[in-house]
């Protein structure tokens, strides 16, 4: 997990959050990955949903969508399931590939 606790770095609301869910993810989906890649998982996670619906009336406008329509919305379910499945099933799959060995 990161340790970078200087002032302005990252605030220490996000460093805590982040702690919190990495534990959780391994706790409810058991991968053999090391628990960096299970970080750099939610924290690609976390920056994709702060960019896409945190700034959605700048992103949304950028594919001729509205911000708060239901449409923008799947469009970014869609994105997150298209960027984040493939790797999340091959995270998982490692802990069933390893129990057969």
């Amino acid at each position: 997990m990161a340790k970078t606790r200087e002032k302005g770095v990252c605030p220490l609301f996000f460093q805590d959050v982040m702690t919190t869910t990495v534990r959780r993810f391994i706790e409810m989906i058991p991968m053999n990955v090391p628990e960096y890649e299970v970080e750099m998982f939610c924290w690609g996670l976390l920056n994709h949903w702060t960019y896409f619906l945190g700034a959605a009336k700048f992103q949304a406008s950028m594919i001729n969508l509205n911000p708060n329509s239901i449409q923008y919305l799947n469009w970014v379910k869609d994105m997150t399931l298209y960027l984040f499945l493939p790797r999340l099933k091959m995270m998982a799959k490692r802990v069933d590939s390893s129990a057969g060995q």
